[in-house]
Parts: C-alpha cells; sequence; structure tokens
C-alpha cells in the first residue's frame, strides 16, 4: 500500500458541511383528513385561519386527501397555490381511512403543538381554539372533539 504525503504548506478544507436546517418557526400543526370534501375545503380554511390568525403564532395546515374522488385535491392545491408558507398537501392514491391520513400528517408535522381537525364539523374553529386554551393540561396532540365541554363552557 503506497502512502501519500501531503506537504505541510497546503491546507486541507473539509468538506462543505450541509447547511443547518432554520430554527422551527412554526407553533401550531393543523392536520386536516378529508375526503370527497371539495366544498368545504375553502370555507373551512378560512375559519380555521382566521382563528389562528388572531393568536398571533406561526401556524401550517396540513390537509390531508384521503384518495378523494371528487375535486377535493384540486381545492386543496389552490389553497397551497395561494399561501405555500401556511398550506400543505399529502395526496392518497386511493382510500385508507382516518388513522392513516392522520399519521401521514402528523408525521409531517413541523408545529409543536398538533391539532386534528375533522371535516364536516359545525364549530371547527372554535373547537381548534378550545384545544389551544387547553393546551399544557394535556398531550402534545389534540383532537377537538375531546373538548367539546371546554367549548360549551367558553361560549357561556
Amino acid at each position: 500500500m503506497q502512502q501519500t504525503t501531503i506537504p505541510s504548506n497546503i491546507t486541507i478544507q473539509p468538506e462543505a458541511s450541509t447547511p443547518e436546517l432554520p430554527e422551527q418557526t412554526v407553533a401550531i400543526s393543523v392536520v386536516v383528513p378529508v375526503l370527497d370534501e371539495e366544498q368545504s375545503i375553502k370555507p373551512l380554511f378560512e375559519k380555521l385561519s382566521a382563528q389562528l390568525n388572531s393568536l398571533d403564532k406561526n401556524y401550517e395546515v396540513i390537509f390531508v386527501d384521503d384518495g378523494s374522488t371528487d375535486k377535493t385535491f384540486a381545492e386543496v392545491k389552490k389553497l397551497h397555490d395561494e399561501h405555500p408558507d401556511i398550506v400543505r398537501v399529502i395526496r392518497f392514491r386511493r382510500h385508507f381511512g382516518k388513522t392513516p391520513a392522520l399519521v401521514a400528517g402528523f408525521s409531517r408535522c413541523l408545529g409543536g403543538l398538533r391539532l386534528e381537525v375533522s371535516t364536516p364539523r359545525p364549530h371547527y374553529e372554535d373547537l381548534s381554539i378550545a384545544c389551544l386554551q387547553c393546551h399544557g393540561q394535556h398531550h402534545d396532540r389534540h383532537s377537538p372533539a375531546r373538548y367539546q365541554q371546554r367549548l360549551q363552557s367558553l361560549s357561556t
């Protein structure tokens, strides 16, 4: 085996390391599994974003299209194109069910607080805020349905 000697006047620079990822800037992640919901996508996003904007925290909304056969994917894609820093989209080729959709969404969350919002839900924006107000009292991932009583106490 032949050895190579490096002259002392040559400096070897290590290869450029991969750039560090920026610190987490998303505080809240909302995962929304959808299936054939083309009519409710935009109203849902508008109500959720209005409520989340009022909290003055960075957030993301992750729509998981669970194999829709209507124009649901086109609607969430349109929202992503309009709000690329907020809306993220996952698309399944076929229907797998709510649990795999939630697993896919939560596995890609960037936020420290993770919420699930299922459609259609008449008071989803209020339920999400109820979850945020309960944050710190329970687990890292919250489902709005668990806080129905909390919502009722907030509205009285």
